[in-house]
């Protein structure tokens, strides 16, 4: 059941994407898939209420105020924060500032955001973002896509822009948290793995160039992060290799070793397990792409 009350602005803009993403076949070609998303120029009249629905939901109040509620927990959206639920449990928002409630959202699905959960869904929380204009421009390079391109591209140009949110969110709230950590390392191996995708990265390598015990990485990064340093970078070069296999001819071996598999067989073999078919049978399912996007 959803119930809304849109007391919004006519400088409201909310874009329904789902269709322009191509059929439903080849959804599970990206880490996400975005179904719709806006900015709203909210009175305080503006409620909306929903018991149940798939995927996520990101909001970044620019000004004004509002609250959301899931089930008896309440979080405050005020600006300059960032919040990520799970909509698929029940949930309220609504104005709570007597201007009006400026703020940009997404609601998308995907299997890219089990990377996330740990340090964006735990609790009904914000996160305090310092670079606003990042921000910003990320949210209007969603809602914004250039219409003149194949739908394959916005999808590639959606993933990454959602991708660099949600990594901005988790560093912003990781870097708040680091301070009880003897070695607030976290957030930096994670741009040292994006960085370094196609090198050999180990445990030991990483531990040795962040001058830590390999032992105590391992344990608050899965404190952080939900998940191993291992299985992030495993997940990490998969999301990436779906996309090159989405978006490019590029041979499947040579994709392999761009995202650090140089050994066909056990890129093959990883990439099946995390996804459930191997990258031969992900780009035939990909019907749409084209000769060498620049990713």
């Amino acid at each position: 059941m959803k119930e809304f009350s849109l007391d919004l602005s006519n400088k409201s803009q909310w874009f329904i994407r789902a269709q322009d993403q191509g059929r439903e076949e080849n959804e599970s070609c990206f880490p996400f898939r975005i179904l719709e998303c806006g900015y709203f120029d909210a009175g305080s009249k503006f409620m909306t209420r929903s018991d149940l629905n798939q995927g996520y939901y990101l909001n970044y109040t620019i000004s004004g105020s509002g609250v959301m509620w899931q089930g008896t927990q309440k979080c405050d959206l005020l600006p300059g924060h960032m919040l990520a639920i799970d909509v698929s449990k029940a949930q309220e928002h609504y104005t709570t500032s007597a201007e009006p409630w400026k703020f940009h959202w997404v609601w998308f699905t995907g299997s890219g955001m089990k990377g996330f959960e740990k340090v964006l869904l735990t609790k009904l929380s914000t996160v305090k973002i310092r670079d606003e204009n990042l921000i910003t421009d990320l949210f209007l390079g969603i809602e914004r896509p250039d219409t003149l391109q194949a739908p394959f591209l916005t999808a590639v140009a959606d993933n990454l822009g959602l991708t660099r949110l949600l990594s901005q969110a988790v560093r912003e709230s990781l870097e708040e948290k680091e301070a009880a950590y003897p070695h607030g390392v976290v957030a930096e191996i994670m741009d040292y793995v994006n960085n370094n995708l196609s090198e050999d990265l180990t445990i030991n390598s990483i531990s040795k160039h962040f001058a830590v015990s390999k032992f105590h990485l391992i344990r608050i990064f899965r404190q952080a992060m939900g998940v191993t340093p291992y299985q992030y970078i495993i997940n990490t070069r998969i999301n990436q290799s779906q996309l090159l296999l989405r978006t490019t001819n590029r041979p499947i071996g040579e994709i392999g070793e761009a995202v650090g598999c140089p050994e066909p067989s056990n890129f093959t073999q990883q990439f099946k397990k995390v996804v459930g078919i191997t990258p031969a049978e992900f780009r035939k399912k990909s019907i749409h792409y084209e000769n060498d996007v620049t990713i």
